[in-house]
């Protein structure tokens, strides 16, 4: 693990080792489907080179607004990988305190999860100064607003670069560096107005590697993720578990916690 230096050598410690039929689980339609190393692979390549074509640039921030589900890892590497940092935002908070967090960050572009966090950014995006473009997971039915894409669309967008230049994506990760900024997490805002923290890649890189001496799991594992990942804990273990192979599955809510359990079987929760 001493090779380990940033969140991006996190992800290819991953999708260079590993090629499992379950590397992300989610439940659609009522049935846990599956989603490969291969394909969590050229998703996050696809999405990253999209934001690299919309104009994301090394250093830029960028809003994440979703509730744990596999774009949310997705989005997260493919930020990452494209030299931005990453913005978390919880997905219950209001419009006001999303706005604040998008000016106050600078974010340049907004991943959003549906229509109702989709409505929040719209909103107020008139006072959100640096945002330039919204994408959105799960769009409503019709042509997506102006300013806003869909995710498919970023992914189609980002395969026509990789045709054009087929090394930018693994070229880009390898330009991420350890005292690269890697996130801005934003307090509750119980003491006045969120506060940004600014993590670089090796608070992350050198947490994730304390925890593996302690957390035993491997490619045998599978986690259930409940806890939100705009929290920086719940993220944290999943970079933990993501490196060694463990399979993740997104739980539907706190609600479905019991079900979800019983149907999995997870061997290690956070």
């Amino acid at each position: 693990m001493n090779e380990v230096r940033t969140l991006c050598d996190i992800y290819h410690a991953n999708v260079d080792r590993f090629q499992k039929a379950d590397a992300l689980m989610r439940k659609s339609g009522g049935e846990w489907e599956t989603i490969s190393t291969r394909e969590v692979a050229d998703s996050v390549e696809e999405i990253s080179l999209g934001l690299q074509v919309l104009g994301v640039a090394k250093g830029n921030r960028v809003l994440l607004l979703s509730e744990n589900r596999p774009e949310w890892l997705l989005c997260d590497y493919a930020i990452l990988t494209a030299g931005a940092a990453t913005v978390p935002v919880y997905p219950t908070l209001h419009a006001r305190d999303t706005a604040y967090i998008a000016n106050d960050s600078e974010a340049v572009l907004a991943f959003v999860s549906n229509r109702e966090q989709l409505e929040k950014v719209l909103s107020r995006q008139t006072s959100m100064t640096h945002l330039r473009d919204i994408v959105i997971f799960d769009p409503p039915a019709g042509a997506p607003p102006p300013g806003c894409i869909t995710l498919d669309d970023l992914r189609r967008r980002g395969r026509e670069k990789k045709r054009e230049a087929p090394d930018l994506h693994r070229n880009s990760a390898s330009s991420v560096g350890p005292e690269d900024l890697a996130s801005v997490v934003y307090t509750s805002g119980t003491t006045g107005e969120p506060k940004g923290v600014m993590l670089l890649h090796r608070n992350f890189t050198e947490n994730a590697k304390a925890g593996l001496k302690r957390i035993s799991v491997d490619e045998r594992d599978r986690s259930l993720s409940f806890l939100p990942l705009s929290h920086v804990f719940e993220r944290l273990v999943d970079y933990c578990f993501f490196m060694r192979g463990c399979t993740m599955a997104y739980a539907e809510g706190i609600e479905q916690l019991v079900d979800n359990m019983q149907e999995i079987h997870p061997t290690v929760v956070a």
